[in-house]
């Protein structure tokens, strides 16, 4: 393991965000994504229908599985996620919304346009701690105030 300096604040993360599912959302999710394999199926749209297929067989694989724990470190030179490692210098800006019980992240934004930003929960990690361990770092956007509607649908649709 490669020494990336201090650790400044350090925290625990789940592999991926795990939600409590009901019935009636598997019902409903079923409901919905065989509809949609109708209408694929019927428009002669194979790639759309086999895409349907697949996100149902993850869907059902994942459902019943815990997510791993990943521990997440803000260092001098970077943030270190796992075993993966970001510099500083690959970062543009970062922002924290904190809303809970609901929302709880920093997001990371990196100078690379086709690089996705990085949602991280915080979970009991003190959003004030983060964000000072940060500043010196990187620039903090203050402009965003909500989460983005990407992960307000996945929240809601719980997927």
């Amino acid at each position: 393991m490669m020494d990336h300096g201090k650790t400044l604040v350090s925290w625990q993360i789940d592999e991926y965000q795990h939600y409590q599912r009901g019935v009636g959302w598997y019902v409903g999710a079923a409901l919905v994504g065989g509809g949609l394999l109708v209408y694929a199926l019927f428009t002669l749209n194979f790639l759309f229908a086999l895409i349907l297929v697949i996100f149902g067989i993850i869907l059902a694989m994942t459902a019943g599985a815990k997510p791993r724990r990943i521990p997440v470190s803000i260092t001098e030179d970077g943030m270190e996620i796992g075993h993966r490692f970001i510099p500083w210098k690959d970062a543009r800006c970062f922002w924290i919304i904190y809303e809970p019980p609901e929302v709880k992240n920093l997001y990371l934004d990196f100078k690379s346009p086709i690089r996705p930003h990085l949602s991280l929960c915080l979970e009991q990690t003190d959003p004030n701690v983060v964000r000072r361990s940060l500043l010196p770092y990187v620039e903090e956007d203050l402009t965003k105030e909500d989460e983005p509607l990407t992960d307000f649908l996945a929240r809601v649709m719980k997927i």
